[in-house]
C-alpha cells in the first residue's frame, strides 16, 4: 500500500484536475507519479505527433508541446490568402499656441510587423477650402509640426495612413497575405479649424497727418516672432502710406532679423471711442494691407492680446 502521503497527494491532484487545474495535475505526475507507460514507436515522455509529423519532445522531458516554428500566429482573420487589420490613426490634436506654426500629433493602431505604413497629412485653409497634402511622414512618426501657415488664417487637418503589406516578411509569404486596394487608405476624423498666430505685430506710436504735400506717415512698433529664441522682438519704423512696413534689424549681438510683415501702411489717422469710465478715449490707428488683399487694424491701446 502505498504510504499516506502519497495517497493524498494523488487525492488533491486529482481534485485539482477535476475543477480545471490542469497544470496542476501535470505538475504532480512529473514529480511524484512513475512514467507513462510507452506505447509502440513513442517513448514515455513525447508529445503526440501532429498531422504534419511528429513533433520533438520539449526540453527537459516536460509533457507540454513545444511551438512549432512554421506556425505563427498574426493578426488575420484566416490563415492563406487573409489580411491584416489596417486601423486608421486616431486622436489627432492640432496646437496653435506658438506663433506661425501648428504642432500635429496623432497616434496609430496599426501594429503589426506584416504592413508597412507611412502617414499622409493634408490640411485645408477656411471652411470649405480643398484639402492638399503638406507633409508624408515615414513609418513610426507621428507628429509633425506645420510651420508653411499665415497668421489669422484657420486651417483644418486629416492624416490618412496608406499601408502596403511588407513583402520581404516570411509569414506573408507563407500566407501569401494580402490586403486589398479599397482598404489600403485609412483616414483619421479630421481636426479644426485652428487659427494660426501671426508673427508679427504693428501697434502705432505717433501719427503724422498729411499735410501739402506730404503724404500721412505713421511711426509703429514692429514686434517680430524670433524662432531661434522662441519670443518677440521690436523694432520702431517710420513708414509712409502705401509703403511696406517693416524690414531688416539688428539685434543684440550682432544677429539680424527680418522685421518685414509683408504688408503696406494702407491707412493712418487718430479717433476716439467711449471708455468704460464714460470718457472718450483717443486712440491712434494704423491699417494694414497684405498681399492677398485682407486688411488688419490695429490701435495704440489693444495689443495685450497679440503678445501674449
Amino acid at each position: 500500500m502505498a504510504p499516506r502521503w502519497r495517497r493524498a497527494l494523488r487525492a488533491g491532484a486529482v481534485a485539482a484536475a477535476r475543477a480545471g487545474g490542469a497544470c496542476a495535475l501535470l505538475a504532480c505526475l512529473a514529480g511524484f507519479a512513475r512514467p507513462a507507460p510507452t506505447s509502440p514507436g513513442r517513448g514515455p515522455w513525447e508529445a503526440p505527433s501532429s498531422p504534419d509529423g511528429p513533433r520533438p519532445a520539449a526540453p527537459g522531458g516536460s509533457l507540454l508541446p513545444s511551438l512549432d516554428p512554421q506556425r505563427v500566429d498574426f493578426p488575420c482573420d484566416s490563415p492563406a490568402g487573409s489580411r491584416p487589420v489596417h486601423a486608421p490613426p486616431r486622436d489627432l490634436t492640432a496646437d496653435a499656441s506658438t506663433p506661425g506654426q501648428v504642432a500635429l500629433r496623432w497616434k496609430s493602431d496599426t501594429a503589426t510587423d506584416l504592413l508597412i505604413c507611412r502617414h499622409e497629412v493634408w490640411r485645408r485653409a477656411g471652411e470649405d477650402g480643398p484639402w492638399e497634402l503638406r507633409h508624408t511622414a515615414g513609418p513610426g512618426e507621428v507628429a509633425w509640426v506645420d510651420t508653411a501657415v499665415v497668421g489669422r488664417t484657420r486651417y483644418a487637418y486629416k492624416v490618412v495612413s496608406v499601408a502596403e503589406v511588407d513583402r520581404d516578411h516570411p509569414v506573408v509569404q507563407l500566407h501569401e497575405v494580402t490586403l486589398p486596394a479599397d482598404e489600403a487608405r485609412r483616414a483619421c476624423v479630421p481636426v479644426g479649424p485652428v487659427e494660426a498666430r501671426p508673427t508679427e505685430l504693428v501697434v502705432p506710436i505717433t501719427i503724422v497727418q498729411a499735410e501739402g504735400n506730404r503724404a500721412a506717415s505713421a511711426h509703429v512698433r514692429v514686434y517680430k516672432w524670433d524662432r531661434a529664441q522662441g519670443k518677440f522682438e521690436a523694432r520702431a519704423f517710420t513708414v509712409a502710406v502705401g509703403a511696406p512696413v517693416g524690414g531688416r534689424a539688428k539685434l543684440r549681438g550682432g544677429r539680424e532679423l527680418d522685421f518685414s510683415t509683408g504688408a503696406v501702411l494702407d491707412a493712418c489717422w487718430v479717433g476716439t471711442r467711449p471708455h468704460r469710465l464714460g470718457h472718450d478715449e483717443r486712440l491712434q490707428w494704423v491699417r494694414l494691407r497684405f498681399s492677398d488683399g485682407t486688411t488688419v487694424e490695429t490701435n495704440d491701446r489693444d495689443t495685450a492680446t497679440g503678445l501674449e
